[in-house]
């Protein structure tokens, strides 16, 4: 069974699934190393998601915290 959202029209429309990432990939979005994500995720800088032993990431989710956590260096 696929996922339907609701639209504004009263019909509903399929629903684009999430974006999850493996650490290879986020690290190479962050330009970092997978091993700096690995010490971001116990640091808990990174929110993750682990299935059993595999560890994914929600796209969103990095950008969303990263944004609201972190701050922008600006010069003085």
């Amino acid at each position: 069974m696929k996922n339907r959202t609701p639209n504004t029209n009263g019909g509903e429309q399929e629903a684009t699934p999430k974006a999850y990432l493996d650490k290879s990939a986020v690290a190479a979005i962050l330009q970092v190393t997978p091993r700096c994500v690995d010490n971001w995720m116990k640091r808990g800088i990174l929110p993750f998601y682990r299935i059993g032993r595999t560890i994914r990431f929600d796209a969103d989710g990095i950008r969303a915290h990263l944004e609201a956590t972190c701050r922008v260096g600006g010069g003085r």
